[in-house]
């Protein structure tokens, strides 16, 4: 593929996953596909982007702050989530909720309203605890399968619903609730509050 030439203003959308079988890339220009190169022996493999004479090495180091900051975030979660779990015998479920409105860690939550789905709006009507993301299983030791968990629960907020504060939440109860991946979550108090750089 010939490369493009360069113009007046370049918009660069870069997008990289990455998986135990590889990586998938996709970087485009005004909307236009650009050549790539990889170097295989990077790991993990830093694409090489060729625009006429200019070439962008992306060293990835924004995402591996990134990545290094969110982690370390689940691993306070987690931290916050076992010392909650052992110190206070009325929290036994978790999980992560967002809110619009200031929040502060040991803060008691309001039930949430059920959804009026026949009107598209907020009911009246109360639930019996607070609505979050729910957590898988969780061992309460600070492995790395706790940490997925969190990680999956925080991905799944993050994807799915757009708040200004993200936090962990736990209580004395759950039920399931009517969303996909939703919790709801009897006497419900805030364990753990996300820096806003982390979401």
């Amino acid at each position: 593929m010939p490369l493009m030439p360069l113009k007046s203003k370049i918009v660069l959308k870069y997008y990289c996953n990455y998986s135990s079988r590889g990586y998938t890339i996709s970087i485009k220009a005004n909307h236009q596909p650009l050549r790539v190169e990889r170097n295989q022996n990077d790991n993990p493999p830093r694409p090489v982007i060729i625009t006429g004479r200019n070439v962008l090495h992306y060293s990835q180091t924004r995402n591996t702050e990134e990545n290094n900051m969110t982690r370390t975030c689940i691993k306070e979660a987690m931290d916050a989530i076992t010392t909650a779990y052992k110190n206070n015998k009325h929290i036994r479920y978790f999980g992560v909720r967002g809110d619009d409105t200031g929040i502060t860690v040991g803060q008691e939550l309001d039930p949430s309203y059920d959804w009026d789905y026949e009107n598209d709006r907020q009911s009246d009507r109360k639930l019996s605890g607070t609505c979050a993301v729910k957590m898988g299983y969780l061992w309460y030791d600070g492995g790395e399968e706790d940490l997925e968990e969190i990680g999956k629960a925080i991905a799944y907020h993050v994807k799915n619903y757009q708040y200004k504060n993200i936090s962990v939440i736990g209580g004395s109860g759950q039920e399931y609730g009517a969303d996909e991946n939703e919790t709801i979550i009897t006497n419900a108090e805030v364990i753990y509050i996300f820096p806003v750089k982390a979401k």
